[in-house]
C-alpha cells in the first residue's frame, strides 16, 4: 500500500474513534432536579404564579426551554442538596427586549439554609442587551452547591428591574424591556 493511502486510512480511523468517543461517552453530570419541570411545585412564585411561564426561547440561534418572567420576581424551591451538586442555568432576555432602552435585568441566585445562617447570595449578574450587544445571547453559568451538601435548603432565583444603585443613590426601578429568561435551570451532580 502506498504511504499516502495508509495515512488517509489512519486519519479516518482516528476521526472515527474521536466521533465514537464523543457519541458514546458517559456524561459527566447527572440530573437531580429540572426546575422548569418543577415550576408548578415551587414553594413560592412571587409576585404571583401567573407571572411565570415556560417558553421555548431562541437567543443568538440557540434554543432552550426557559422560565420567562416580565417583572421583578422570586422563585423558591426546597431541596436536599446532594454531594457534588451544582445549579446549572442560562440567563438572557427575550429578543423583543434587545432594542428597548433600559438598564437591564439583575439576576440573583441565593441559598437559604432556613436556619440561623439565613440567606446567602451565591450569584449576581446584570444582563442589558440594549446597552451591551454582547448580551444578545444565552449566558451559560453554574453555581457550586457542594457547601450545602446534605442540608435541606431553599434555592432562590430572583430577578430585579435594575442593577444595584451606587451607595447613597436611590434604587432605580426601570422595567423597560425586562423580559427575563432562566434557561434550563437544573440541579446536577458532577
Amino acid at each position: 500500500m502506498q504511504r499516502p493511502l495508509k495515512l488517509l486510512i489512519l486519519g479516518l480511523v482516528i476521526v472515527a474513534g474521536v466521533v465514537a468517543w464523543i457519541l458514546f461517552r458517559s456524561t459527566d453530570e447527572q440530573l437531580v432536579m429540572d426546575l422548569v419541570a418543577e415550576l408548578p411545585a415551587a414553594k413560592a412564585r412571587q409576585p404571583a404564579p401567573e407571572v411565570f411561564s415556560v417558553v421555548t426561547a431562541t437567543l443568538a440561534d440557540e434554543t432552550r426551554e426557559a422560565i420567562h418572567v416580565a417583572q421583578p420576581s422570586r422563585l423558591i424551591w426546597e431541596i436536599t442538596v446532594p454531594d457534588n451538586a451544582w445549579l446549572a442555568f442560562s440567563i438572557g432576555l427575550q429578543p423583543e427586549a434587545w432594542t428597548v432602552p433600559g438598564d437591564g435585568v439583575l439576576f440573583l441566585v441565593g441559598v437559604s439554609d432556613m436556619g440561623p445562617d439565613g440567606y446567602e447570595e451565591v450569584f449576581s449578574s446584570t444582563v442589558n442587551p440594549s446597552a451591551n450587544p454582547g448580551d444578545r445571547r444565552w449566558h451559560h453559568l453554574s453555581v457550586d452547591l457542594s457547601p450545602y451538601a446534605g442540608k435541606r435548603v431553599e434555592l432562590i432565583l430572583n430577578t430585579r428591574a435594575s442593577p444595584p444603585a451606587p451607595p447613597g443613590a436611590p434604587q432605580p426601578n426601570d422595567q423597560a424591556g425586562d423580559l427575563a429568561l432562566w434557561g434550563v435551570p437544573r440541579v446536577i451532580v458532577r
